[in-house]
């Protein structure tokens, strides 16, 4: 069982914007947007499986990119709606992709930063989830502190260090649990995702992709 965790800021008469962190992120990732657009949309930003307070309980057996996305699904549309569009970044923007494929009818657009469509080369995507699960299982054994300083020094980060200090980072992904984090790693990896590289071309939704200016890998798909 999942349930999901959410903030939500605006008049539900507005259209709305949906919005779904990244891996080890959470809903106040997008607090600030939030306090910007909350005035014309209503605003929802939900904690993803296994991050934040959406916890993934114990008698879960299978968890998948697919299931995440109906769960998300199912407790927007019962939000009852206005004019929903659809906001992700990466972890979450893959799960977008998954919900933008079954319920494209549903949507009125989305906003895709730095998502990976999906791994078509068999061997690169199998290495891909090999890495992942070895990940998942040092979030399980490691100090998680530890864990989420090297994380960050990674060169893909170098760019956010400069705009946010890394003890200000590291003091908000300690919301989370490592062993939630694992589970929700194993499930959402981009090596159990199928290709969207030729269902983008047919959606008929507005799409807006980003990547950051010096993201060599994200401008690429771009």
């Amino acid at each position: 069982m999942i349930n999901l965790d959410y903030i939500s800021a605006g008049y539900r008469q507005n259209p709305a914007l949906i919005f779904l962190h990244g891996f080890l992120g959470n809903k106040s990732d997008w607090q600030r947007i939030i306090s910007t657009l909350s005035d014309k949309y209503y605003c929802v930003a939900y904690d993803l499986p296994g991050h934040g307070n959406s916890k993934i309980s114990d008698d879960i057996n299978e968890l998948s990119l697919d299931s995440a996305a109906e769960i998300i699904q199912e407790h927007s549309q019962h939000l009852d709606l206005h004019a929903p569009v659809l906001i992700g970044y990466s972890m979450g923007g893959r799960i977008g992709l998954h919900l933008l494929n079954k319920h494209e009818v549903y949507w009125h657009g989305a906003v895709l930063e730095s998502v990976s469509p999906g791994i078509n080369d068999p061997v690169r995507k199998a290495a891909r989830l090999k890495h992942d699960m070895a990940l998942a299982a040092q979030l399980e054994v490691a100090d998680f502190k530890e864990f989420l300083t090297a994380w960050y020094q990674q060169e893909l980060f170098s760019g956010f260090r400069k705009t946010i200090p890394i003890e200000k980072i590291i003091e908000s992904r300690l919301r989370n649990q490592p062993v939630q984090l694992a589970r929700a790693l194993r499930a959402f990896s981009v090596g159990n995702q199928i290709s969207f590289w030729d269902r983008l071309k047919t959606l008929k939704l507005p799409i807006l992709f980003l990547a950051g200016s010096e993201d060599i890998k994200y401008k690429s798909y771009a």
